[in-house]
C-alpha cells in the first residue's frame, strides 16, 4: 500500500509547480484509500478556494482568459453548489481551476450517471464544449438539457449559437425563435437572430428583427451597430449613416457608435464632418489610439491643416499607444550579415486592393537570390490577388485573428527578419502598434501612406525626389529614403487597352474628367475648372463619384458650378462603379484634370497609361501636394505640371486646342508614357533592391557596430 505521506509531498510540488490536475488525482487517490485523511481533504480544499478566487477575477473582467468566462460564469451561476455534494463541486471547480477540461469533461459526465435529473450538469459540458469550439458535441449535450426541460432558454440558445458557428443558419435561426417564444425580449437571441436571418441572405427581415429589437433596448449599441453593418454591406451608406444617428440620439456617442459613423462619413466622402467628430472624441481622451490613427489618415484630406499639425497629429498617436520603453525589442535574432536579407511586409491590403495589386506586379521581379520575402497579414480575404501573393512570399502569416499587437509583434520577431516593410501606414486595418515594439531591427514605412507614421521606431520613408522634398524632411520622424525614380509602381496591365479610343473622328467636342473622389474637390477647384470650361467652346467635364451629381458631395458640386455660370448640361455625373466602367469612362475623356493640393495617386497613373493627358500642379506646403507631381515627372509628362493655378488653367486651355487640333494625340502619349520610368518595373525592382541593401548596409554600419 502507497506511503500517504510520501504522496501528500509529491501533491504539494505539483500544486507549486501549477498542475493542479495532477495533484487533484494523488489528492483523491489518497481519498479512496485514507477517506479521513485531513492533509489530502485540505489539498482538495486548497484546490477549490483558489478555483473561487479565479472565478471571481473572471467575474470581474481582470482575468484575461476571456474564452473561460462563460464556463466560469456557469460554475457561479448555476445551482450546482446545491445539486453536488460538497466534495464533488470541490472536485469539479478543482478540475476548473487547473486548466484540465479533459478531466472535468469525464468527472461530469461521471456525475451525470449519478445525478441524471441535473441539467446544469449537462450545460456545463456543453457549454465548455462550445468554448473549445467542439460545437456538434455542445449541440449533443444541450439536446440533452432539452429533453429534461424542453422549455430551456439557454438550451435552445446554446443550441442556436452553435449551428451558428457551424454556418447552419436554417437550425439556428429554427432555435432562436423557439428561445424567444420563451423570452420574448431576451437581447442576446434577437441579436443573435437578426445575424443568422441575415446570414442566410434575408436582408428585409433581419432590419425588421433588428428595428423591433431597437425598439424593445433602445439603448442597445450592439443592435444599433448590426443594423447599420447591415446596411453597410448592402453599400446603402445613407441608410446606415441615419441609424447611426438614430443611435447617437438614443444612447450618446460611445466609441463603437463614433468609430462606425466616422467610416460611414468616409465611405459617403465626408471627410469633414469624419473629422469633426474624431476631434470630438480625442478632445475628451486623447488615448484612444484607433481614433488617434483614423485622425491621422484623415488629416491627409482636410482643407487648411498644415504639414507641421499633421507631425503634432501623428505623434500623439504614437503617445496614445502607452507602450514602455523595456517592451521595445533592443537585440534580435536575425543574421547581421545574411547572403539574402528577409524582409517582412506588413499589410491588411493583401488582397485586390491598389496596395495588394502594386505588390503583385513588382514582386516577381525582385531577385529570390538575394531577398527571402515574407508576408505578415493583418486581414484574412481570399481572392485572385490574395493567391497570386501567396505564391510571391516564402511564408505566409495570417495574424488577422491575433488577441493583440504585442502578440504579432512576437510572432514576426520570432520570425527574424532583417528588414520589416509596413504597407497601411494609418490607413483602413493597419498595424502601426506593432513597429512601436521594433520586432525587426530595421523597420521601413513605404506605399500605402505617404505622410509621417509618428512612429519613431520606424526608422525610414521610402519616398522619392519630388514627393518628399528637403524642405519637407522635418515633418517626418522617420529618415528620409529618396527612390531615383517614382515612390510608387503602377499596377496597370493591357487587360483594358481595347476600351482606348485612339482616333476621334474629327471629333470638336473636348471632354475633361475627373475620376478622383468628390472629397477632393474644393470650391478653388471648381472655380478654375469652371473657367477652364468657360475658355474651351463646346467642353464638357465628366464628374465621377459616389452618388455621381445626385449623391450629398454631387450635390455641393453641381451648386457651385451653377453659382460659377456653367450650365448643368455641361457636367456629365457617374457614380462610381466596377473596374471595367472606370476604364471606359476614362478612355472618354480627352482631357483628365487633377485635384490640388489633394492630388490623385492611381487614378493619374490609369488615366496616362490609357494614353490620357493629366493637367497637374506642383506642390506647395503639404505632404499630400506633391504625389502627382512626382507621377506626371516620372511619366516623361513634366509639361503637363502647372507653376499654380493660372498655369492650371492655361496648360488645360492649350492642351485642349492641341488635342482638338489632332496636335497631340492618344497614341503619342500613350507610347511616351509607357516607356518611362514610371511604368518600368524592372527598373523600379532593381531601385528597390538597391535601397533595401543600402538601408541594411548603413543599419550595421551605424548600429551593430557600436
Amino acid at each position: 500500500m502507497p506511503n500517504p505521506k510520501k504522496l501528500i509531498r509529491k501533491a504539494r510540488a505539483l500544486k507549486i509547480s501549477g498542475d493542479y490536475a495532477s495533484a487533484l488525482e494523488i489528492y483523491k487517490s489518497i481519498l479512496n484509500l485514507y477517506p479521513r485523511n485531513k492533509e489530502a481533504k485540505q489539498g482538495v480544499s486548497e484546490l477549490a478556494k483558489m478555483d473561487e478566487v479565479s472565478i471571481s477575477s473572471l467575474e470581474s473582467g481582470s482575468e484575461k482568459y476571456n474564452d473561460l468566462k462563460e464556463t466560469s460564469s456557469w460554475i457561479i451561476r448555476s445551482n450546482l453548489k446545491i445539486d453536488l455534494n460538497k466534495e464533488e463541486y470541490e472536485y469539479l471547480t478543482a478540475y476548473y481551476r487547473a486548466r484540465n477540461f479533459a478531466s472535468l469533461l469525464e468527472y461530469i459526465s461521471e456525475l451525470s450517471k449519478q445525478h441524471p435529473s441535473v441539467t446544469n450538469l449537462f450545460h456545463l459540458a456543453a457549454v465548455i464544449h462550445y468554448e473549445s469550439n467542439n460545437f456538434p458535441a455542445a449541440i449533443h449535450e444541450f439536446r440533452r438539457v432539452l429533453l429534461l426541460d424542453p422549455n430551456s432558454f439557454d438550451a435552445n440558445l446554446g443550441i442556436a449559437r452553435s449551428f451558428s458557428s457551424l454556418r447552419d443558419f436554417d437550425q439556428a435561426k429554427y432555435h432562436l425563435e423557439v428561445a424567444l417564444a420563451i423570452e420574448p425580449d431576451s437581447l442576446i437571441a434577437l441579436k443573435y437572430l437578426g445575424a443568422s436571418v441575415a446570414s442566410l441572405g434575408l436582408f428585409e427581415e433581419a432590419v425588421k428583427i433588428f428595428r423591433d429589437g431597437i425598439k424593445k433596448h433602445p439603448k442597445s449599441e450592439d443592435l444599433f451597430i448590426q443594423l447599420a453593418k447591415l446596411f453597410q454591406d448592402k453599400k446603402d451608406f445613407p441608410a446606415s449613416l441615419k441609424v447611426l444617428e438614430h443611435a447617437i440620439t438614443s444612447i450618446g456617442q460611445t466609441e463603437r457608435i463614433l468609430q462606425n459613423l466616422t467610416i460611414i462619413l468616409i465611405k459617403l466622402e465626408r471627410v469633414d464632418e469624419a473629422f469633426f467628430y474624431l476631434q470630438q472624441v480625442l478632445e475628451k481622451d486623447p488615448q484612444r489610439t484607433n481614433f488617434c490613427s483614423m485622425r491621422a489618415s484623415l488629416s491627409s484630406y482636410i482643407e487648411g491643416i498644415t504639414s507641421e499639425e499633421q507631425l503634432a497629429i501623428a505623434r500623439a498617436y504614437e503617445k496614445s499607444l502607452g507602450i514602455k520603453n523595456e517592451e521595445v525589442y533592443k537585440s534580435w535574432r536575425c543574421n547581421i550579415n545574411p547572403e539574402i536579407l528577409k524582409v517582412g511586409f506588413v499589410s491588411g491590403d493583401f488582397f485586390n486592393h491598389v496596395v495588394g495589386r502594386m505588390l503583385l506586379r513588382i514582386l516577381p521581379f525582385i531577385d529570390r537570390s538575394k531577398f527571402e520575402l515574407l508576408a505578415f497579414s493583418t486581414t484574412n480575404q481570399d481572392d485572385e490577388i490574395s493567391r497570386g501573393l501567396k505564391k510571391e512570399f516564402s511564408k505566409w502569416i495570417n495574424m488577422s485573428e491575433d488577441d493583440d499587437f504585442r502578440k504579432s509583434a512576437e510572432r514576426i520577431f520570432s520570425e527574424a527578419p532583417n528588414i520589416l516593410i509596413d504597407l497601411s501606414g494609418h490607413m483602413e486595418n493597419n498595424a502601426l502598434p506593432i513597429f512601436a515594439y521594433k520586432p525587426s531591427p530595421l523597420q521601413v514605412s513605404w506605399l500605402g501612406y505617404f505622410a509621417t507614421t509618428g512612429i519613431r521606431e520606424i526608422d525610414y520613408k521610402l519616398v522619392d525626389h519630388t514627393v518628399v522634398p528637403v524642405s519637407m524632411e522635418e515633418f517626418f520622424v522617420e529618415e528620409i529614403y529618396r527612390l531615383p525614380n517614382c515612390f510608387l509602381c503602377p499596377s496597370n496591365t493591357d487587360e483594358y487597352d481595347s476600351l482606348i479610343n485612339f482616333d476621334r473622328k474629327e471629333k470638336y467636342e473636348i471632354v475633361f474628367g475627373t475620376v478622383n473622389r468628390f472629397n477632393k474637390i474644393n470650391n478653388s477647384i471648381i472655380d478654375c475648372w469652371s473657367q477652364i470650361l468657360k475658355s474651351v467652346p463646346d467642353s464638357k467635364i465628366i464628374l465621377k463619384g459616389r452618388g455621381g451629381l445626385e449623391g450629398k458631395a454631387g450635390v455641393r458640386l453641381r451648386e457651385q458650378f451653377l453659382k460659377n455660370g456653367i450650365d448643368v448640361g455641361r457636367l456629365i455625373s457617374k457614380d462610381r462603379t466596377g473596374l471595367k466602367d472606370y476604364y471606359k469612362t476614362l478612355a472618354d475623356i480627352d482631357i483628365v484634370l487633377d485635384t490640388f493640393p489633394f492630388t490623385g495617386g492611381v487614378t493619374t497613373t490609369d488615366a496616362l497609361w490609357m494614353g490620357i493627358p493629366v493637367i497637374g500642379r506642383k506642390g506647395t506646403d503639404t505632404l499630400v501636394s506633391y504625389q502627382g507631381e512626382s507621377i506626371l515627372r516620372n511619366a516623361n509628362m513634366e509639361m503637363l505640371i502647372a507653376e499654380n493655378e493660372t498655369d492650371y488653367i492655361k496648360k488645360a486651355i492649350f492642351f485642349a486646342s492641341e488635342i482638338r487640333e489632332s496636335k497631340v494625340t492618344r497614341s503619342e502619349i500613350l507610347r511616351s508614357v509607357r516607356n518611362s520610368p514610371l511604368f518600368d518595373l524592372n527598373q523600379f525592382a532593381r531601385n528597390l533592391e538597391r535601397a533595401l541593401h543600402d538601408m541594411w548596409s548603413h543599419k550595421i554600419l551605424k548600429d551593430f557596430s557600436e
